[in-house]
Parts: structure tokens; C-alpha cells; sequence
């Protein structure tokens, strides 16, 4: 039969006048909620959830293997974008780039085109006085700006007519992937800092501050009785006295609890699956070797990458150039010495002494160039002599670098395994499908034949 002092309105009265120990040994013991209660879930939860149900079971697939996450995880990242990120984006983007090679000129016309009528529509109007006459730095950038959108549509209008637009859901669709994985790696791991919080931190100003995660009060209070309970158990059971109730009372206020939200979808199996150095792969790497190497690639991806501008041709290409013009129209000593005989004075064509004044003309320019390439390519000037776009890409790998250092490991491994395959991709693809040079109008002038009629006279 249950005591009196459990049961029903007498445990309310006469609970008080009980011991700390003893209330919370009672309270402990008669308590009817789960120290686990249901989880609420939200909208934003949900999506989450949803979004990350593919990269998780794929990522459990390949671990599912045999392989440690520490191989499961650049293993995943290489199959992704090797082989879907591959035949889904890449090759396509590909193909399209190199359509627009062949569009160029058209875009370039239609954009020039479009450009001066827009000129002299806006002559007419500061003319007509219906608009005010900007400043001339103003007009510049204006000029410039509408230049770059009448390409831009141009290039969009006239890709779409061949075959080959601009904007497709294709585009994103390497960037959607690394979002979705490296957060199914993120909740793995059980933490907060992730590549979509990077990305999202800025926007975090417009909402408040919110807990790790809404714990209720009454499992809150449950845990730290439990938790104080079970502390002081062996004490009172070696004890045959009863210690002092204020004493018991003040010892039982243990801080409140600050569980973070990510900890129950974590992987328990990340902690012990890492490298020989790094057997946790929910911490960052403190030996630095990981956010060190993704950072190496980072910066291989951005210097190595190949150039499409156009060289000049050095001397050795332009006397190709001549002897496969002498071979084409059957130009041969001998052809020379009997065309000569044949023809008049006047209509030999003295050029072996031009072609080599050329040459040796072309031989100096090319020494200076050289010695200029040479004064260039000194070490103190390496950043000096980068393109902007590399200089940028530079930057941004730097400070990537340092913002992976409070990333987990197994996220950076993740990208490192991502960017290794994008570099090798593009290399692939730049041998299987050559970006050719963009098709320009000569600049030479060109000298044309004129046929002369005589009428009868």
C-alpha cells in the first residue's frame, strides 16, 4: 500500500516539512513525465529535413560499405561531382560556352547595333530637351553599363534561338548539391557551423536571438535533480547522519542546461572513425593539416586555370606560316627563277629581301619581349602580375582557409574532396572540349582587286 506522504493532496502539505534529500528522492521517484519529451518541430526543421534526405542516405550507403567516414566522406564528395555533378552540370555548361565562342561576333554585332541606336536615341532626347545632359563621367559609365546589357541580352537571346542558353536550372546545380551535403555532414557531426551558416550569418541581425534548443522547464528541473541526486547518493549512503538541509539545498542548484539542438541527429560513429592524427571529426583539425591543404587547392584551382587570351605569334609561327604559304601556291625556286624569266621587270616580286628584313625585325621584338617577360616574372612581382579574377580568387581562398579552421574536420574534408574533383574535372574537360580562341574581326587592312572595264571608244 503506498505511503501517505506519496500519495495524492498529502504529499502538497506535508512535503515541506521533509528534508532536501528526501523531497527530491520523493519528487525523483513519483514523477509522471519522460525526461525525453516529444520534439517540436518547426517549418524550417522540416525543410531541412527534407533537403538533407538524399546526401544522408548516401552518405550511409557508402559508409555502409565497410569504409570509415574519414574515406566515406571524400569518396561521396568524388562519385558527386565526378559523376553527377559531371553529366548533370559541367558538360553542359561545357558545351554551351563553347556555342557562345561561335555566337561571339553575332553578339558582339547585335550589342554594337543596339548600342548606337540607343546613342542617338539619347542625342535626340538631350536635344529635344525632354532629358537633362549628364556629366561626362556619368554618360561614360551609362555607355558602359548599357554595353554590358546588351550583351548580356544579346547573348542570352541569341543562345536560346541556337540551342545554348545563358541561365538554365543547370547552373546551380553543383552549388545546390554542396549545400545539401555538406549540411547532411553538419547535422552528422551535431554542430552549428556549416557552409549554409556562413552563408546565412549575415541575415541573422533580422531575427533574434533564439536558445540552442527550447527546453522544457519541468524536464530541465527534472535532470538537475537527478543529476544532484545521483552526485550526493554514495555520499548519503556512507553517511549514517543526515546532512544539514541548507547545506543539501544549496548544492542542488546546478546551472541550467544549454543542450545544443544539433546533438540528437549527431553520428556517434564520427568520433572514432578520423584519421590517425584527427579520430574526431566533429572538432576542427588542430593540426592544421586539412583547412591547409583546402586552401593549397583552393589556390592551384584559381592559378592554374588556363587563359583563352590570345598570344602573339613568335617568329617561329609566322615562318611556318610563310612556307605553308609558299606550299600551298606551289612556290619553289625553280617556279621563282622561270617566273622571273618569264615575266617583266616590273612584275617580279622582290619579296625574299623584305621577308627577311620582317624576320629580323621580329627577332629584336621578340628579345625585348622576352627580356620584358623575364623583368615580370621576378618573384617580388607575382601578385602584381596576376589578372584581376586571380587576384580575387586568391583572396577569397585565403580567407576561406581561415574561416575552415573553426569548421569541423569532416566538413572540410568534404570540400576538399569537392574542389580536388572540380579542379580535375576542369582539366578534363578543357583536353576533351578546348575552349578555342573568340572569333574577332581582322584588324588588318585588306587591299582588293579592282576590275577595270574600258568601254569602246
Amino acid at each position: 500500500m503506498a505511503s501517505p506522504i506519496i500519495s495524492g493532496r498529502c504529499l502538497r502539505a506535508n512535503i515541506l516539512h521533509l528534508p532536501p534529500a528526501i523531497r527530491t528522492s520523493i519528487y525523483a521517484n513519483t514523477r509522471s513525465f519522460s525526461s525525453t519529451p516529444q520534439r517540436k518541430v518547426d517549418a524550417g526543421s522540416t525543410l531541412t529535413s527534407i533537403a538533407v534526405a538524399v546526401p544522408t542516405a548516401v552518405l550511409d550507403g557508402v559508409h555502409a560499405i565497410g569504409l570509415p567516414w574519414c574515406a566515406a566522406i571524400p569518396v561521396t564528395a568524388i562519385l558527386v561531382r565526378g559523376v553527377f555533378g559531371y553529366y548533370i552540370a559541367a558538360r553542359p555548361a561545357r558545351k554551351r560556352a563553347l556555342a557562345h565562342l561561335n555566337l561571339a561576333p553575332l553578339i558582339n554585332a547585335r550589342a554594337k547595333d543596339d548600342i548606337q541606336q540607343w546613342g542617338s536615341r539619347r542625342e535626340q532626347a538631350y536635344d529635344q530637351g525632354t532629358l537633362k545632359r549628364p556629366p561626362a563621367g556619368a554618360r561614360k559609365l551609362q555607355l558602359i553599363a548599357m554595353a554590358m546589357w546588351y550583351r548580356i541580352k544579346g547573348g542570352y537571346q541569341l543562345g536560346k534561338a541556337y540551342g545554348a542558353p545563358t541561365f538554365t536550372w543547370q547552373n546551380g546545380i553543383n552549388f545546390a548539391t554542396l549545400l545539401a551535403f555538406t549540411e547532411a555532414v553538419r547535422i552528422k557531426c551535431g554542430t552549428k557551423e556549416g557552409l549554409l551558416t556562413l552563408l546565412l550569418g549575415p541575415l541573422q541581425w533580422l531575427q533574434d536571438d533564439a536558445p540552442a534548443r527550447p527546453v522544457d522547464p519541468a524536464e530541465a528541473l527534472a535532470e538537475r535533480l537527478a543529476a544532484a541526486r545521483e552526485s550526493k547518493q554514495q555520499q548519503l549512503l556512507s553517511s549514517d547522519a543526515l546532512p544539514d538541509g541548507n547545506a543539501l539545498a544549496n548544492e542542488y542548484q546546478l546551472p541550467p542546461l544549454n543542450t545544443s539542438a544539433y546533438l540528437d541527429f549527431a553520428d556517434p560513429t564520427m568520433k572514432v572513425e578520423g584519421f590517425s592524427w584527427l579520430q574526431d571529426l566533429t572538432i576542427p583539425d588542430t593540426t592544421l593539416i586539412l583547412p591547409i591543404t583546402l586552401g593549397c587547392i583552393m589556390a592551384a584551382n584559381a592559378l592554374l586555370r588556363p587563359s583563352v587570351k590570345k598570344q602573339p605569334d613568335t617568329v617561329k609561327d609566322i615562318q611556318e606560316k610563310l612556307q605553308a604559304f609558299d606550299e600551298s601556291n606551289d612556290i619553289t625556286p625553280e617556279n621563282k627563277t622561270s617566273t622571273s624569266k618569264s615575266t617583266s621587270h616590273r612584275d617580279t616580286p622582290k619579296t625574299s629581301a623584305v621577308t627577311n628584313d620582317v624576320l629580323h625585325a621580329l627577332e629584336v621584338a621578340e628579345k625585348l619581349n622576352a627580356e620584358i617577360a623575364a623583368k615580370k616574372n621576378k618573384p617580388d612581382r607575382f601578385f602584381v602580375n596576376l589578372s584581376t579574377g586571380k587576384r580575387l580568387s586568391l583572396i577569397f581562398a585565403l580567407m576561406f582557409t581561415a574561416i575552415a579552421l573553426q569548421m569541423p574536420a569532416a566538413l572540410v574534408l568534404y570540400l576538399f574532396g569537392t574542389l580536388a574533383t572540380a579542379w580535375l574535372q576542369g582539366r578534363f574537360l578543357d583536353v576533351k572540349y578546348p575552349m578555342r580562341q573568340v572569333i574577332a574581326p581582322c584588324k588588318r587592312q585588306m587591299r582588293y582587286k579592282i576590275k577595270r572595264e574600258y568601254s569602246d571608244v
